[in-house]
């Protein structure tokens, strides 16, 4: 059976994730892989953990098969400070990185994709905004829960999602779609 890599995020963020994946979970490459995951934020320097992610990938993932590298990455505001800005960085270079990537992956039979998630119910994240802060900005008035973001991951995985790649899916109850920052809004 074919496995998943998760790399990056904090070890109790890969663990809530690995309970709803629908592949085994490994911290490093081993095996028949189908997808690498890279979660954002860790709490360190998330860009140059990023490249060393996809550059690992690149080396791990198998080719012709269409196997996916998946990165994480919050969506602007959801983080706070410190840890806004290393893991808004990260987003933006993994979003470069899906650009910079997506002809030979794909020439290889590989896939590059981004989740952006919004409001997560999660105490695994580092410097996530409060519960209220982030239900209340989300035009969902909710959080999403973990095994949501393991939906979407397993999708972007699957065959299903085929012949998805280069995209950025918005896990996030319609916050990026509302403008969060600019120009701010009640709901």
């Amino acid at each position: 059976m074919s496995s998943y890599v998760v790399t990056g995020g904090t070890d109790a963020l890969v663990d809530e994730l690995a309970a709803f994946l629908r592949r085994p979970v490994l911290r490093a490459p081993s095996g028949a892989l189908e997808a690498w995951i890279h979660l954002v934020p860790r709490g360190g320097d998330e860009t140059q953990s990023l490249s060393a992610a996809v550059t690992a990938a690149d080396d791990a993932l198998p080719r012709g098969q269409g196997a996916a590298f998946i990165a994480v990455v919050p969506v602007f505001g959801v983080i706070e400070e410190p840890h806004d800005e290393p893991a808004e960085l990260a987003a933006g270079a993994a979003r470069s990185f899906a650009r910079a990537r997506i002809e030979r992956w794909s020439d290889e039979g590989r896939r590059f994709n981004v989740v952006a998630y919004g409001a997560l119910d999660t105490n695994a994240i580092p410097g996530l905004r409060s519960r209220e802060v982030l239900a209340a900005r989300t035009p969902m008035h909710r959080l999403a829960s973990v095994s949501e973001l393991a939906d979407a991951i397993d999708f972007l995985a699957s065959s299903s999602a085929s012949y998805v790649t280069g995209s950025v899916l918005d896990l996030d109850g319609g916050w990026a779609a509302y403008s969060w920052f600019y120009p701010a809004r009640d709901l």
